[in-house]
C-alpha cells in the first residue's frame, strides 16, 4: 500500500464529539476512515469490511475497549489495534499491550500524537504481513535459503523492537501514576511514627493505626501489580 487513501482506519468511541475531531484528523492526514459508536458495531464492521486499523476508547457503555480489542485479536488478527485511555487508566493501558494492541493514546488526544500512532500501526501492520508471508513460503518448502531465513528474523525484531517502545512510553506514564500512590504511602508511614513516638495508643489510635496499614498496603499492592503486569509485558513472546 503506498497511499495514505489505501489504509482504512476504523474509530469506535460512545462520544461523537470524539469521532468527529479524531475522524477529521485522519481525513485530513489521507486516511479512509469510518466511524462506530459501541464495540458490537465496531466488530460488526470489522467483520463485514476489515480495516487496517482499529482505534478504540477504553471506557464505553456495554462492550469496552479491552474486550473490543480480545475479539479483534481472536477473529481478525492481522487488524493493528490502538486504544484510546485516560491517564488514571494504565493499568488497563498495560493489560492493552498484553493483549497486543499496538499502542496506546491518552485523552485528550493530540492530534501529533494521534498520527505517530497510527504511523506505528502501519509500519506494525506491514512487518506483521511480511512476516506471514515469509512463514508461509518456508513452510511451502518452496525455499529455505539462509538470506530468507535472515529477513524473517529481521521482521521478528522489527515487531520486537515496536514493542519495546510502546513499553517505554507507557513506563513514563506508569511511572506518574505510580508516584501518586507512593507519596500517599510515604505520608501515612510519616502519621504511623509520629503516632508510635508521640502517643500512647488507646482503642480509637489503634484503629486508625490499623486503618492506615490498610491503605498502605492497598496502595503498595497496586503498584506492584502495575510493575508486574510491565516486566510481563517486556518479556518476549512467541
Amino acid at each position: 500500500m503506498s497511499a495514505q487513501t489505501d489504509w482504512h482506519i476504523l474509530l469506535i468511541d460512545d462520544e461523537q464529539d470524539i469521532l468527529d475531531v479524531v475522524g477529521m484528523a485522519l481525513k485530513d492526514a489521507g486516511y479512509h476512515v469510518s466511524t462506530e459508536t459501541h464495540g458490537e458495531a465496531g466488530l460488526a464492521a470489522c467483520a463485514d469490511d476489515p480495516p487496517h486499523i482499529v482505534i478504540t476508547d477504553i471506557r464505553m457503555p456495554g462492550m469496552n475497549g479491552i474486550e473490543v480489542l480480545d475479539h479483534v485479536k481472536k477473529r481478525h488478527p492481522e487488524i493493528e489495534v490502538i486504544v484510546a485511555t485516560a491517564f488514571a487508566e494504565m493499568e488497563l493501558a498495560v493489560q492493552a499491550l498484553q493483549l497486543d494492541a499496538s499502542d496506546f493514546i491518552t485523552k485528550p488526544i493530540a492530534a501529533e500524537a494521534l498520527l505517530v500512532a497510527v504511523e506505528r500501526a502501519k509500519q506494525r501492520y506491514t512487518a506483521r504481513k511480511k512476516l506471514q508471508d515469509y512463514t508461509t513460503y518456508l513452510e511451502a518448502g518452496w525455499a529455505e535459503t539462509s538470506q530468507e531465513l535472515q529477513q524473517m528474523a529481521h521482521q521478528a525484531r522489527i515487531l520486537h523492537q515496536d514493542k519495546m517502545m510502546s513499553l517505554g512510553r507507557l513506563a513514563a506514564s506508569v511511572a506518574h501514576e505510580i508516584n501518586n500512590p507512593l507519596s500517599g504511602v510515604l505520608n501515612y508511614i510519616r502519621l504511623m511514627s509520629r503516632m508510635v513516638a508521640t502517643e500512647v495508643p488507646g482503642p480509637k489510635e489503634t484503629q486508625k493505626f490499623k486503618s492506615y496499614l490498610e491503605i498502605v498496603e492497598k496502595e503498595v499492592r497496586r503498584c506492584a501489580r502495575i510493575v508486574s503486569n510491565l516486566l510481563t509485558f517486556a518479556r518476549k513472546s512467541d
